[in-house]
């Protein structure tokens, strides 16, 4: 689950910051690929039936104006990971006078919370938290 984790949070990043540096291309459009090998316990592991087990892991996405384009792809790629916890942080990047083409907008931001939302509350609601809607509730 470890590697699962820095692989998550490895894409994210990239996600996050592909814009910046070229533009973005997956292997197979809506695809969300990891690997695993289950040799590291407490992370993952064998159980005796033969199934990954391990603490779950806790993700951080960044969005900016690539990865809004699709809020519920990416929340359902990152539910299939298995992680408990999701936090999405926007990448807002100074450039001249204003912000760059990568950055994303407030209303775009807000557009993207809002399509996670519902994806959330109607299909994962106590079995996966996302930090924003997590903290308010509380």
């Amino acid at each position: 689950m470890k590697k699962i984790l820095a692989i998550a949070l490895a894409l994210c990043l990239v996600l996050g910051l592909s814009a910046a540096a070229a533009e973005y291309k997956t292997v197979e459009p809506g695809k969300f690929i990891y690997a695993t090998s289950p040799d590291f316990p407490p992370f993952e592991s064998l159980d005796d039936d033969g199934n990954v087990v391990g603490i779950e892991p806790d993700l951080l996405c960044t969005v900016n104006s690539a990865t809004a384009e699709d809020p519920r792809g990416v929340y359902r790629a990152l539910r299939e990971t298995g992680a408990g916890w999701v936090q999405f942080i926007p990448i807002v990047v100074r450039e001249g006078g204003g912000f760059s083409k990568e950055s994303i907008s407030p209303e775009d931001y807000g557009k993207f919370l809002l399509s996670v939302f519902r994806e959330w509350s109607e299909n994962d609601l106590g079995r996966m938290d996302v930090q924003f809607f997590a903290e308010m509730a509380k």
